[in-house]
């Protein structure tokens, strides 16, 4: 067991949101209470408040009154792959959290410069009895969560264009590997896919400093791949961070084949509905 952890300063993070292209600016600051708290100005909601809805090229979470706060799977990452139990997070500008470099990076980055304080209280892992998942036979896509001793991902992606193929990484997270196989992995898109993308609104924040664009027999991106297999990696980034939306450090082993937002979020439905996550 470990205590639990917040930060020892405030910290803040600016930049271009990925899918608007505005900008937004997002403080993070020491947190007495427990888990993640959401400031807007003149409102301040918990993860409970929320719901959450995701397409496949993001995460969003919905709060009382309308408000709204998108793309913040790669924040979120890096708070729970950083062991991140306690924050108040800060929405000072905008409706997005900020791409940054496409990746979760540079929030690991200041947050271990920064630092964290233990509490005198210990975590409690959200932890489960019994196989918990989702089978989208038609789609060939299929996500479970099984018993386990701690948090292990275990991610298989297949796509057809071959610059991507089919590419398979299992993980246990924790803030080392988090921090050293995880968080530099950068969100990526195929080219064929940007003018459907930009006509939905969506990309507008894009370019090749903050994600990788994929052609037939090319990657374009500042400085090539950070890993060969950097495009599952980043699966498994997404994935940490839509399921820090649980509000509570896993300790299961998931298993996801051909996933994306919108099936880990399903995952996170089925297991907050059902009521099997135990404390």
């Amino acid at each position: 067991m470990r205590y639990r952890k917040t930060l020892k300063e405030a910290i803040s993070f600016e930049g271009i949101g990925l899918h608007t292209g505005e900008r937004s600016r997002i403080i993070l600051k020491p947190s007495g209470g427990n888990g993640y708290s959401f400031n807007f100005t003149k409102s301040t909601f918990s993860l409970a408040h929320a719901s959450f809805s995701g397409d496949g090229r993001g995460t969003v979470l919905h709060f009382p009154g309308g408000i709204r706060l998108g793309t913040v799977e790669h924040l979120l990452a890096a708070l729970r792959g950083c062991g991140v139990d306690d924050v108040e997070i800060c929405v000072e500008k905008g409706i997005e959290v900020p791409s940054l470099d496409g990746s979760a990076r540079s929030y690991v980055d200041l947050l271990n410069r920064t630092g964290f304080l233990e509490k005198n209280e210990y975590v409690k892992p959200l932890t489960i009895s019994f196989p918990v998942g989702v089978d989208l036979e038609e789609q060939g896509s299929s996500i479970f969560a099984f018993p386990s001793s701690s948090f292990r991902i275990t991610y298989v992606i297949d796509y057809e264009n071959r610059m991507i193929g089919t590419q398979m990484k299992s993980v246990e997270v924790t803030p080392e590997t988090f921090l050293n196989e995880i968080a530099p992995a950068r969100t990526f898109a195929l080219e064929e896919d940007m003018d459907s993308l930009r006509q939905k609104g969506l990309a507008r924040g894009g370019d090749l400093s903050n994600a990788i664009l994929v052609r037939e027999g090319e990657v374009l991106t500042e400085g090539g791949l950070r890993f060969k297999d950097e495009f599952v990696r980043h699966k498994i980034l997404d994935l940490i961070g839509d399921l820090a939306i649980l509000d509570g450090p896993p300790c299961f082993h998931v298993v996801c084949f051909r996933g994306g937002h919108s099936l880990h979020l399903r995952l996170a439905r089925k297991l907050i509905r059902k009521k099997v996550i135990t404390l």
